[in-house]
C-alpha cells in the first residue's frame, strides 16, 4: 500500500470514531446549523485530537517504517486544515453578527515540531510500546495546539486593530495551582505573558471585554454586559490588576507549582519527551541516561521542575556555546537545552573527558555538568523574568575566589559551581557557604 492509501485508511477509522463521539457530534450539529461559537470548535478540536492520537497509536506499528513519517505528517496536516476551515466559518459568522468584517488569520503550520515528532516514530532503539505512546498523546497534543494557535493569532489581530479590551482569566473548578494563581482581570497589554497558556486537560477560560461586550478569547462567546447574571459574574471576579500585580500573581502561581503534587498537570520532562526531541541527533543512550537520571535527582533535591527540553543552545558571550544550559521561560518554568552538536557520536567516556580537561570550572564529568546546571535552576526557580534579570545583574560582578575561574568572574556561575562542590561533599569557606545560602535559599551542606 502507498503512503496515501495507508493515510486514507487511518482517516476513515478516525472519522468513524469522531462521528460516534457524543461531544463531537453535538459540536458538529451546532456548527452545521450556524449556531456555533468557537467554544464548539474548541470541543470538536479537542475530541478530534484525542481520537486521532488513539487511532494512529493503535495503527502505527503496522505502518511500514519507510512511510511512517509521511503518514504522521500527512494526518496532522489534514487536521490542521480541518481546524482552520472550521474555525474560519464559525468566526466569520460571529464577526458578521457583530457588524465586523475581518479576515480570519491562520497561524503557520508547525512543520519543524511535526517533523521531529514524525521522525521519532521510526526510532530503531525505541520499544514498541514507546512508539505507540509517541504516536498517541504527543500527536494529540500537537493537534490541539492548532486551535489554540488560531485563537491566539486572531485575538492579537483584533488588539492590533485598535480594539481596546480587558482580559479575564477564570479558573475552572479543581484546576491546578498554576491556573488558580494566574486567574484574574488584566488590562490587555499588561497581562502575564502566559495568560493564554493551557496545559493538557485545562478547561479554564480567558475572556476579553470591548465596550458593552465581553468575548471569550477561546470560545468567542459574547454576551450583553447589562445581563444581571453577567453583572453578578463580573462582580465576583478579581479587581483589575496592574502589570506589577500581574507579575506578582504569576510569581505566586509558579511558587506553588514548584512545590506541587501529583494533581498538578505541569510536569517534568520524561524519557519520551527527551527521546522525541533528541531523536536523530546521534546522542548515545549512555549519555542521555546520565543527563536524564541526574537531572531527575537534582529536581527532587532542588525543588524545581524542568518542563521542557530543546536541542537549541544559546551561545554565551563570555564562555562560548554551552554543552548543557538552563533557560528560564516567561511562565516561570525552566527549559533544559542540550547541545546535540557537541554530544553527537561521543561515548560517555569521551564526554566525561572533555569536561575533565577543562580548567575554568570544577566540573569533571557529564554528571557534574548536569549538577552545575541544576545550581542555575535552583537560583532562579519561581522567579519572574524581571526578577531573574535583576538577580543576574546583581551577581554579574559578585564572584568569589577559592572555587574556579568562572566562579570568580560571575556570581551566578559561582553558585552553580558551589552546587557541584556541595554534591561532592567538599567543605568551603564560611564566606562561600554564606553566599550560597543567601542566593539558593538553603544551607550549604
Amino acid at each position: 500500500m502507498t503512503e496515501q492509501e495507508i493515510r486514507q485508511q487511518i482517516l476513515q477509522r478516525f472519522y468513524s470514531r469522531l462521528a460516534a463521539d457524543p461531544a463531537a457530534r453535538a459540536a458538529l450539529r451546532r456548527i452545521d446549523k450556524g449556531k456555533a461559537t468557537l467554544a464548539d470548535t474548541a470541543v470538536l478540536s479537542d475530541r478530534a485530537a484525542d481520537l486521532l492520537g488513539e487511532v494512529l497509536g493503535a495503527a502505527v506499528l503496522d505502518i511500514p517504517e519507510d512511510v511512517r513519517e509521511a503518514v504522521c505528517e500527512g494526518l496532522l496536516r489534514e487536521q490542521y486544515d480541518s481546524t482552520m476551515n472550521t474555525c474560519d466559518g464559525v468566526l466569520e459568522a460571529l464577526d458578521s453578527a457583530q457588524g465586523l468584517h475581518l479576515t480570519p488569520q491562520h497561524p503557520g503550520f508547525p512543520i519543524e515540531r511535526v517533523q521531529q515528532l514524525a521522525s521519532s516514530l521510526t526510532d530503531p532503539n525505541a520499544k514498541p510500546e514507546t512508539i505507540r505512546r509517541r504516536a498517541s498523546k504527543p500527536v494529540a497534543t500537537v493537534a490541539k495546539s492548532f486551535h489554540d494557535s488560531y485563537i491566539r493569532i486572531n485575538a492579537q489581530t483584533r488588539h492590533d486593530l485598535g480594539l481596546k479590551c480587558y482580559l479575564d482569566r477564570v479558573a475552572a473548578p479543581g484546576c491546578c495551582a498554576w491556573c488558580t494563581g494566574i486567574a484574574g482581570r488584566y488590562v490587555y497589554g499588561e497581562h502575564p505573558k502566559d495568560i493564554f497558556r493551557r496545559h493538557d486537560n485545562c478547561s479554564c477560560t480567558v475572556t476579553f471585554e470591548n465596550g458593552r461586550e465581553r468575548q471569550d478569547v477561546w470560545s468567542k462567546r459574547t454576551w450583553d454586559a447589562k445581563d444581571p447574571k453577567e453583572i453578578e459574574r463580573v462582580a465576583s471576579r478579581p479587581a483589575r490588576l496592574t502589570q506589577q500585580q500581574a507579575e506578582q500573581l504569576q510569581e505566586n502561581a509558579v511558587s506553588r507549582l514548584t512545590l506541587a503534587g501529583e494533581r498538578d498537570i505541569m510536569r517534568s520532562i520524561d524519557v519520551d519527551d527527551y527521546e522525541t526531541v533528541t531523536y536523530g541527533k546521534g546522542i548515545a543512550k549512555e549519555v542521555s541516561n546520565v543527563i536524564l537520571d541526574t537531572m531527575k535527582q537534582c529536581e527532587r533535591d532542588g525543588g524545581f521542575i524542568i518542563s521542557e527540553i530543546s536541542t537549541k543552545v544559546v551561545p554565551t558571550s563570555t564562555h562560548g556555546t554551552p554543552i548543557l544550559q538552563i533557560e528560564p521561560m516567561s511562565n516561570g518554568l525552566l527549559k533544559l537545552n542540550v547541545n546535540a552538536n557537541f554530544l553527537a557520536g561521543k561515548t560517555l567516556a569521551e564526554v566525561d573527558e572533555a569536561f575533565r580537561i577543562t580548567e575554568t570550572n570544577v566540573v569533571n564529568s557529564l554528571m557534574e555538568a548536569v549538577i552545575h546546571e541544576s545550581g542555575h535552576a535552583i537560583s532562579i526557580k519561581g522567579k519572574t523574568m524581571q526578577e531573574i534579570k535583576t538577580l543576574y545583574k546583581e551577581l554579574k560582578n559578585a564572584g568569589l575566589p577559592g572555587v574556579s575561574d568562572i566562579a570568580l568572574a560571575d556570581g551566578a556561575e559561582c553558585l552553580a559551581e558551589l552546587e557541584v562542590l556541595r554534591h561532592r561533599g567538599t567543605k568551603v569557606s564560611d564566606e562561600l557557604a554564606a553566599f550560597y545560602k543567601k542566593y539558593m535559599g538553603r544551607d550549604y551542606e
